[in-house]
């Protein structure tokens, strides 16, 4: 279960902050990390854990999780079935309710 708590607010924005441990089985596209259901992302930042960093996709409301695969490489998504399950990943986002 992610952890969510509120950093500040304001009647518009809502800044959010959530430390979620990666799912078992990714799936291609990225991972609900538990953002509200309601509203939507204005900005999305998450951190690198274990040579993983995130990537808001803002319309679907997910992160999508990269990876490369060596020195000079591409940063490529993570491969559907990855098991994400050892990596705690923090996320900080700001919300429009």
């Amino acid at each position: 279960m992610p952890t969510l708590f509120a950093i500040g607010a304001n009647p518009d924005l809502r800044w959010i902050g959530i430390s979620v441990v990666g799912p078992a089985s990714y799936v291609t596209g990225g991972f609900d990390p538990g953002f509200p259901s309601v509203g939507a992302p204005v900005l999305i930042v998450g951190d690198v854990q274990g040579g993983f960093f995130l990537q808001g996709d803002y319309a679907n409301k997910k992160v999508k999780v990269f990876w490369c695969a060596g020195s000079g490489a591409a940063a490529v998504e993570v491969t559907a079935a990855t098991n994400l399950s050892g990596t705690t990943f923090r996320v900080v986002a700001a919300w429009k309710e």
